[in-house]
């Protein structure tokens, strides 16, 4: 929804940015609140958030450059013009 008010409308990029934003941390609360229900091990909760926090670095890492290489395609440009 944010990525199209920024590109189909003529909405200003500052409040879909910071809606994103807002929505991008509120996505992490139940994850971090299910590490220690899923871990009933004291000693290892550490290492759970630790893989945890590993795999959203992979994902964010490889968004990031996936995102980039989508947009720069010749034959996608779908900014209005």
């Amino acid at each position: 929804m944010v990525f199209a008010l920024i590109g189909l409308t003529t909405v200003h990029p500052t409040g879909p940015i910071v809606l994103s934003s807002f929505a991008l941390s509120m996505n992490v609360i139940p994850f971090v609140g299910s590490i220690p229900i899923l871990v009933n091990d004291p000693t290892k909760m550490g290492t759970a958030y630790g893989v945890w926090s590993s795999f959203v670095a992979c994902n964010n890492i490889l968004l990031e450059v996936t995102a980039g290489s989508i947009v720069r395609l010749p034959f996608l440009y779908l900014w209005p013009s």
